[in-house]
């Protein structure tokens, strides 16, 4: 089968999956095909869509076969997977989140007590700038980025907290 026919199957009412399991192959395979074929589903018209920049050298091969990237199709190819990259970067999304989950967490009246440090002005406009972007405190968002530095280093934290147990320095006792 052709990947031209491929094509429109898929934009006829036919399923990845159906087309798949019909040319005996997995599902993962499948989608490496096409990708490779510079074919994409485009999210907003719910249609799939050649990318490339040879249409019928692209789309008149054999689909059961090999299909490895054109040099025609490389730009989209490569593009598509840098993209993908950076939008599937689970552990970025993940830390994100859980810098926000601990934020929450945080118990600021222990930070409420002034305890003077310097940084530098770049550290600072940075620590600000999240602060801000995140709507949260920044002396909040300062505890919590150190203790995490001090928990990555395996450096105990003396004292503890009232409420969540856990270890912090406190130079007021």
């Amino acid at each position: 089968m052709l990947i031209k026919d491929i094509l429109f199957a898929l934009n006829n009412g036919k399923s990845e999956g159906d087309l798949a399991k019909e040319l005996g192959m997995s599902l993962t395979v499948f989608k490496n095909k096409l990708r490779n074929a510079a074919i994409e589903l485009d999210d907003v018209n719910k249609k799939w869509n050649y990318y490339g920049s040879d249409e019928e050298k692209s789309l008149d091969r054999d689909i059961t076969k090999t299909v490895k990237v054109l040099g025609v199709d490389r730009a989209f190819v490569d593009r598509h997977k840098q993209s993908v990259a950076k939008v599937d970067n689970a552990e970025t999304k993940d830390s994100k989140y859980e810098l926000f989950k601990d934020y929450i967490n945080m118990n600021n009246q222990e930070l409420l007590a002034k305890k003077t440090f310097t940084l530098t002005e770049e550290i600072y406009d940075t620590i600000k700038g999240v602060s801000k972007k995140n709507s949260m405190k920044i002396n909040v968002l300062i505890n919590l980025l150190l203790e995490r530095g001090l928990h990555f280093y395996n450096v105990p934290i003396e004292g503890k907290t009232a409420n969540k147990g856990k270890e912090i320095r406190s130079d007021e006792k």
